[in-house]
């Protein structure tokens, strides 16, 4: 942790988080994934690329997979062991 002070002169502590993000290769996704890797937390994405494109993923790892793979998925947030997850998937679980 990093001590950062703001303009008012409160001082907080910058947390790394481990965030699991679906949909992470889309046009959202993708930007929020950017952000967080910028900031230094480690990220997981998690995407079928039905509609986003690896070549998005510019931080983090991406496990390509589908939401409505029940067993694949607790397996990654199992394993990752997620702070945090941020859904941006197009498509909802049916």
């Amino acid at each position: 942790m990093v001590p950062r002070q703001l303009c008012c002169g409160m001082i907080y502590l910058e947390v790394m988080v481990k965030v699991l993000v679906t949909g992470g290769a889309g046009y959202i996704g993708s930007h929020v994934v950017k952000m967080l890797g910028e900031a230094g937390h480690q990220i997981l994405v998690y995407d079928n690329l039905s509609t986003g494109h690896e070549w998005a993923v510019l931080f983090g790892k991406l496990v390509i997979g589908d939401l409505s793979d029940k067993a694949l998925l607790g397996e990654v947030i199992k394993a990752f062991a997620p702070d945090a997850v941020m859904h941006f998937a197009a498509r909802g679980v049916r």
